[in-house]
């Protein structure tokens, strides 16, 4: 197993983070088994998404969490930060079955690596990830087109009666 840990690096206190946990990694003698990937493009962060077991979230408040989305879209059982979007409106059951972990302290995440782990290849994996590919459809491109359509139409309509009454 390996932990990669993908994200970006764009300003210098992100660089000092970097640096920190590189060597952090180099202290405890696991830098063999943790890769950092800083700023991949798109296609990058799509090939480790395809090939990972597990996706762990950490952004405290986060508002929405679209990185939540994308691994739980790419299969992976989540573990996402229990505040924020991702605890109000992600990770949620879907038809009564979990669609991943929340974890706030170092207790609770590593509770739900050592879930996770025991997880994989099971059915319960497959009966989470499925899940939690229904219950991110919801927040896809085609989703967000209906539901942006049905909202101006309704707008517009309310509007056009509105003038339409203006002029009687």
């Amino acid at each position: 197993m390996k932990l990669v840990m993908l994200g970006g690096a764009r300003n210098s206190e992100a660089q000092q983070l970097l640096a920190a946990l590189k060597q952090r990694a180099a202290e405890l003698g696991i830098e063999t088994s943790v890769e950092f990937v800083v700023n991949a493009d798109f296609k990058t962060l799509l090939r480790y998404l395809e090939t990972a077991g597990i996706g762990i979230h950490t952004m405290w408040n986060e508002h929405f969490g679209i990185s939540v989305v994308e691994m739980m879209a790419a299969g992976l059982i989540t573990i996402a930060h229990g505040s924020g979007g991702p605890l109000s409106d992600i990770v949620k059951p879907h038809n009564g079955v979990k669609t991943g972990f929340v974890a706030t302290s170092e207790e609770e995440y590593a509770a739900a690596i050592d879930a996770a782990v025991n997880m994989l290849n099971t059915d319960a994996h497959a009966q989470m990830t499925d899940a939690a590919r229904a219950h991110v459809q919801q927040f896809s491109d085609e989703k967000f087109s209906e539901h942006f359509l049905a909202e101006i139409t309704a707008n517009m309509r309310l509007q056009h009666r509105s003038s339409d009454s203006q002029h009687t």
